[in-house]
């Protein structure tokens, strides 16, 4: 997630948070602090702010150790977890490899609601005993606002947790991941639906509710397409991808380049030496000022690239990894560093169409 700042590392994984997460920090603290302390309590104005605020703090160190459940049960279970993203909506675990089996699902997405149940739980028991007069209503808030988000979590909507457990059950039942997130995802639209029109009947206050749940369509149906291209992409061998595109020349001008790329229609070149392979982008040209100066070699202006292996990725692992880091093409080598040809996202989706129309007209991959 762009605009993300890491502020440590547990167990190997980067915590993060999104600038969206301080304007949600902002608007919490501002409504604890002017409205939900006011009313409940009689504390001055700057301990109404210092509760909000604290209280605020301590909400988000709550959704961090809900997302660290759920990442923690996946690293047991040998998957990867590159980082836990806090932002506009709460808490985003980032875990690079889908789990293979439903009871996997199942207990990864189940961990997140029982952690904030019993975090709800913690802060509860420190409501009844505690006799502090200022922490009270601190602890009163966040135990209710932690029952209420594994309540939230476990409708059975996906992408929620309730969603991946729905999904996990009806995977296990008939077996088929591709029917289950449809029918999960359908779910999902169904209750973004449903939190749209919550939102509009009760406009301007429900402006959350409807922003929410046109962000649980998206996220249903990009699941729901991610498990499609997943499923297209099970028996595409990374070779089967390639384009066969020339290396340029380091000692080209810029025109030069320009009219080769006209030629390829592609808006990046690739040069390889000793050092490894480097990039020319289109974007990245800078133009003299003077029409009449000589236009310079495009060497001083390439970049390192990066490269896959023709043999070490498969071609879902490798469309994830090319959409997180935002590469639009990535040249490939073989295990002697020889250049074979470039992949590009178009190169995913136009085979996966191909695949496409292949199941419907009943042709195996295999038979032409």
């Amino acid at each position: 997630m762009n605009n993300s700042l890491t502020i440590a590392k547990i167990r190997g994984i980067k915590i993060r948070f999104h600038i969206s997460w301080l304007f949600v920090f902002a608007i919490l603290t501002y409504s604890l602090s002017s409205g939900f302390y006011p009313l409940r309590y009689e504390f001055d104005t700057l301990t109404n702010w210092l509760l909000g605020g604290f209280s605020a703090l301590l909400l988000f160190l709550s959704v961090l150790l809900h997302e660290l459940a759920h990442s923690i049960i996946a690293q047991k279970k040998g998957l990867q977890v590159r980082s836990i993203t806090l932002f506009f909506f709460g808490g985003l675990a980032n875990i690079e490899t889908d789990p293979e089996k439903p009871l996997t699902e199942f207990k990864i997405a189940i961990g997140g609601p029982i952690a904030s149940f019993i975090i709800g739980l913690f802060f509860y028991i420190l409501y009844i005993g505690y006799p502090g007069i200022y922490l009270t209503p601190v602890f009163d808030y966040l135990s209710k606002i932690n029952f209420m988000l594994a309540i939230f979590n476990m409708i059975p909507a996906f992408p929620l947790d309730g969603g991946r457990v729905f999904r996990s059950i009806l995977w296990a039942y008939n077996n088929d991941i591709k029917k289950a997130t449809k029918i999960a995802s359908n779910s999902g639209k169904i209750f973004g639906s449903l939190l749209i029109a919550l939102g509009i009947i009760t406009i301007p206050a429900g402006f959350w509710f409807a922003f929410m749940g046109l962000f649980l369509i998206f996220l249903a149906d990009n699941g729901y397409k991610q498990v499609i291209i997943k499923i297209n992409l099970e028996n595409v061998s990374i070779k089967e991808l390639i384009t066969k595109r020339p290396l340029i020349n380091p000692e080209w001008k810029i025109d030069e380049f320009l009219n080769w790329c006209k030629e390829q229609q592609a808006f990046k070149g690739f040069i390889k030496n000793d050092d490894g392979i480097f990039y020319v982008d289109i974007s990245n040209l800078q133009l003299p000022n003077d029409k009449n100066q000589d236009f310079p070699a495009i060497k001083s202006i390439m970049k390192k690239s990066e490269t896959v292996n023709v043999n070490e990725k498969d071609a879902f692992d490798l469309f994830k990894d090319m959409q997180s880091k935002r590469i639009d093409v990535i040249p490939v080598i073989d295990d002697n560093s020889n250049y074979l040809g470039v992949i590009s996202t178009d190169s995913f989706y136009r085979i996966i169409k191909l695949i496409t129309i292949q199941e419907k007209l009943n042709i195996s991959k295999t038979n032409n």
